[in-house]
């Protein structure tokens, strides 16, 4: 069986994920990055899509719906480079 990768990941003085040879120094927006600093430090919780888009994204119009804003957010496309 293998093992679960790990991540180490840097958030003061500047971003950066790591894992294995993969290095990630830039996310997409700031908020994005918030979104995965917030998503690393509750590990065990669960949360909605549309909890994490209000919470990041609360200022944009209602009518955009929670699927697609994470979506624009890219998280995981950027941290499988």
């Amino acid at each position: 069986m293998t093992p679960e990768p790990i991540w180490y990941l840097q958030f003061l003085g500047g971003f950066e994920a790591r894992c294995g040879s993969l290095r990630v120094n830039r996310l997409r927006t700031a908020k994005t990055t918030a979104l995965l600093a917030y998503l690393a430090v509750h590990p065990p919780h669960r949360f909605t899509r549309e909890m994490l888009a209000d919470l990041f994204w609360g200022d944009m119009e209602p009518t955009r719906d929670a699927s697609g804003v994470l979506r624009g957010a890219r998280l995981g496309t950027a941290l499988s480079r």
